[in-house]
């Protein structure tokens, strides 16, 4: 019998639609409005449905990657006419005034958006291959997307999608001030998809454990704003999978990412469930499934898909069932029944 409960947070336990999913299009927008001086267009530049394709695809599990990529994707639609600059020892102000001389070269959005309609996301994003796309994208276009190193500097991907995530948190949590938005924080529109009560009477039964890609001070914040403390073990956040990434780079075995479809949170989790030996995980993404399945060799688990947040459950259930789901449910209150 299951004694350990693992879930993903986001699209399981909290509805993001409104929040990271809107803080990745919003984001995109003012990189390209603000930051490249690309005019404003006038219907969405990025869709639920772009969201929802590109983490079907494989190796998105982090935010901020999904909305470079996505940044890139929409860059690339253009024809490369040869971008390229070395922002080492710039300052963050320095940065800007390039990105924006450099954006004049880019062709309106509104021809992108034409193009856009031929050339859809999951044509041009390759499937499993993650942030690595961007990387290994010959398009010079990718140079103008900063999205890597310190977010007090050239980490701007990062920077705008903080700022509008945690909204009056931002200063509180990093030490400094927003710069390109300074509205309320989007983390106020998201919402629970578990009841306490469930979870209370989950917590009769099991031990709860939550893996999630988040930054631990984002997961916590979710989890008190909606009364799940009381039930929750352990969190296993973003800061986890980097330590350890570290200590294996450390040891000499290269950089290597354990943000899922790789297992180490899962396992990790279940690690410190120390009373608990035979679990189940849940989440909502293809990745998910995959993870809890290359979990099985570690420990004995089983990997169920949550289509909560799907308006398409036939659909979701069938990618998820391809990608290794032993169950699928509807939402966290049908386990009750099943456990």
């Amino acid at each position: 019998m299951i004694d350990g409960l693992i879930m993903d947070m986001d699209g399981v336990m909290v509805d993001v639609t409104l929040s990271y999913r809107a803080c990745i299009k919003k984001t995109v927008e003012i990189y390209l409005n603000n930051l490249l001086g690309l005019k404003p267009y006038s219907s969405k530049i990025i869709t639920d449905d772009d969201i929802r394709i590109i983490k079907g695809r494989g190796g998105f599990n982090n935010d901020w990657n999904v909305t470079a990529a996505l940044i890139v994707y929409i860059l690339t639609l253009d024809e490369d006419k040869g971008i390229d600059f070395s922002y080492d020892d710039l300052s963050q102000k320095e940065l800007l005034n390039i990105l924006k001389k450099k954006g004049k070269i880019v062709s309106s959005l509104n021809i992108l958006m034409k193009k856009k309609r031929f050339f859809p996301v999951d044509k041009v994003i390759p499937k499993g291959k993650g942030i690595g796309w961007v990387d290994n994208f010959s398009h010079s276009y990718k140079n103008l997307v900063l999205h890597r190193g310190d977010i007090r500097r050239e980490n701007l991907v990062k920077r705008i999608f903080q700022e509008i995530y945690l909204g009056e948190n931002f200063s509180k949590i990093y030490g400094f001030p927003p710069i390109f938005y300074k509205g309320n924080g989007f983390y106020q529109k998201e919402r629970p998809l578990v009841s306490s009560l469930t979870l209370e009477n989950l917590k009769k039964k099991l031990s709860i454990a939550i893996a999630t890609g988040r930054p631990k001070k984002e997961a916590e914040l979710a989890v008190k704003n909606f009364g799940f403390s009381p039930y929750v073990d352990v969190i296993v956040a973003l800061e986890d999978y980097k330590e350890e990434e570290r200590r294996l780079y450390k040891m000499g075995k290269g950089w290597v990412s354990l943000s899922k479809p790789d297992p180490y949170s899962i396992i990790e989790a279940a690690k410190r469930l120390k009373k608990s030996k035979k679990f189940a995980y849940i989440g909502d993404l293809e990745d998910d499934m995959i993870a809890a399945n290359r979990a099985k060799e570690s420990i004995e688990i089983i990997a169920i898909g949550c289509t909560s947040v799907y308006p398409d459950k036939a659909d979701a259930k069938e990618k998820l069932k391809r990608a290794g789901a032993d169950l699928i449910i509807d939402n966290i209150d049908e386990l009750l029944s099943l456990i």
